[in-house]
């Protein structure tokens, strides 16, 4: 076979390969970039459309993690910025993937880091539990359920969790509003 045709037959080897491997397809850390993106202006909408003006304070800190076994990641978002955070901790958002944008999921007030995903379940999601700053005594770690809002003061854990830690304050801190 002369070098240029055996050269195209190896190139076209080349292409059906890579093809096969799935290149072409989306990385995870391209799907990773469009998962934060996505969140990030959805997130950005939600507070507009909710509590107008946006507050160039507003921050948060996410972690993508599938809470409910349905292949998706779900975004664990804990707020920062003087309209989210008080004296005892700042707000905790759960949102699912929902096409393009996310749809929320549960919300909790007076949380503080660390976040952590427990090995318990409440109607198909893994449970968190975070940190409460109790003014009555010592802060706790309280059990946070996924499917419905709820005070996680009243959800006190009988005794702290080894539970694996998805959100501290080390992780970044992603400016929500210019």
């Amino acid at each position: 076979m002369p070098l240029p045709r055996r050269l195209a037959v190896l190139c076209l080897a080349a292409l059906a390969a890579l093809g096969a491997t799935g290149a072409g397809q989306p990385t995870a850390q391209q799907d990773a970039g469009t998962e934060a993106a996505t969140l990030h202006a959805s997130l950005r909408n939600y507070i507009s459309a909710r509590w107008g003006a946006p507050d160039s304070e507003t921050r948060y800190r996410v972690a993508f993690i599938d809470l409910n076994d349905d292949g998706r990641r779900e975004a664990v978002v804990l707020m920062d910025g003087n309209f989210w955070c008080g004296s005892g901790g700042c707000s905790l958002w759960v949102l699912t993937p929902r096409g393009r944008s996310w749809r929320m999921v549960t919300q909790a007030t007076i949380i503080n880091p660390p976040i952590r995903v427990l090995p318990s379940r409440s109607h198909g999601w893994s449970e968190l539990s975070a940190m409460v700053d109790d003014v009555n005594g010592p802060d706790y770690e309280a059990r946070l359920s996924v499917n419905g809002r709820l005070n996680p003061t009243v959800t006190r854990l009988t005794r702290p969790s080894n539970a694996r830690v998805i959100l501290t304050y080390d992780d970044p801190v992603r400016a929500l509003f210019p």
